[in-house]
């Protein structure tokens, strides 16, 4: 297709520093690839990309903002960078495809809705420092098949794994709080 657009975000345009993407700059463009080179990247600046397969989002990236990548729904792996420390609302909601996720050790939060309806993931690593899991922030992850909650975990929001049916087990620390509804109807949960 020739209106298929693979975009690079230097780090200089004319010799000025670029410093962040700025919100809803890219939304639903027919963009395949993607480099990034700048330290911010505001809320929806790539939402509804549906045709965006590959990205590189290099470690000077220091915020992900709301639902930067939401229904990107041909990308099926992404790379978090080292230093981001929560994953904002919606980040990658609606990616469809998305099969493969590395969450960072740095990342100590994930928000509400951030993997809601990624119907293929199947598995996903959770950092050893994450304290907090949102408001269904997998919710209608459908592939999902078992979850390890980090010992760190303090909490785990309303409705987080709702609708992920296919999740047998979720292995939970002790004194993680569990909210309303926050696991699937015949996942078993074990303390540990």
């Amino acid at each position: 297709d020739d209106n298929v657009i693979d975009l690079v975000i230097p780090d200089k345009i004319d010799g000025i520093v670029v410093k962040k993407i700025l919100k809803y700059a890219f939304i639903f463009l027919d963009i395949e690839s993607l480099v990034v080179n700048c330290e911010i990247i505001g809320e929806g600046a790539f939402d509804g990309c549906k045709n965006l397969k590959s990205i590189d989002i290099p470690s000077s990236v220091s915020e992900l903002a709301m639902e930067v990548f939401g229904m990107c729904e041909s990308l099926t792996s992404i790379t978090i960078p080292e230093g981001i420390t929560i994953l904002n609302r919606g980040l990658l909601s609606g990616c469809t495809s998305l099969k493969d996720v590395y969450i960072p050790e740095s990342v100590t939060e994930i928000e509400n809705f951030v993997f809601v309806k990624d119907a293929a993931l199947e598995s996903i690593q959770l950092p050893s420092k994450l304290e907090k899991i949102g408001y269904a922030a997998f919710g209608e992850c459908t592939s999902l098949t078992e979850i390890d909650i980090p010992q760190s975990c303090k909490s785990i929001g309303d409705m987080a794994f709702y609708a992920c049916w296919a999740l047998k087990t979720a292995r939970v620390p002790e004194g993680c709080e569990i909210g309303s509804n926050a696991f699937p109807e015949g996942c078993e949960i074990v303390r540990y």
